[in-house]
């Protein structure tokens, strides 16, 4: 099912990440020459299935080609993503595997929805903003 598959990834923190997969549809009846069955395509990272409507995880398939893009990566964006394709009556399906590193500072996804500042001293202070 899968053409092209998608490679591991190196950034550096705060580069922004992508895997591209390609895939081909295969026919309802191999036999026949009838329309491909639609294929639906899922992400995961590290099991965990990721929403379609997740801010930091843009995913695009327009029927052939899927994407999932990470914009601006932090340390905890790092692991093992999956794409997942399966055809409409659910007789195939296939998964592939890419793994993203990300090198750099600790920045959380904390500090995406709030500025912090803290103050260096022996017992730190932290006063956050939102």
């Amino acid at each position: 099912m899968f053409v092209r598959v998608p490679g591991d990834v190196t950034v550096t923190e705060g580069e922004d990440a992508s895997f591209d997969c390609q895939l081909r549809t295969p026919p309802a009846r191999p036999t026949q020459s009838v329309p491909p069955l639609p294929v639906s395509v899922s992400w995961y990272k590290d099991d965990d299935q990721i929403p379609a409507d997740d801010d930091d995880f843009k995913q695009s398939f327009d029927g052939e080609n899927a994407r999932l893009f990470i914009s601006g990566t932090y340390l905890d964006d790092a692991g093992v993503y999956t794409c997942s394709a399966r055809t409409s009556d659910g007789r195939q399906e296939a998964n592939v595997t890419a793994t993203l590193v990300v090198n750099g500072q600790l920045i959380t996804r904390l500090t995406r929805l709030s500025s912090a500042r803290c103050d260096q001293l022996s017992n730190v202070k932290c006063n956050v903003k939102n």
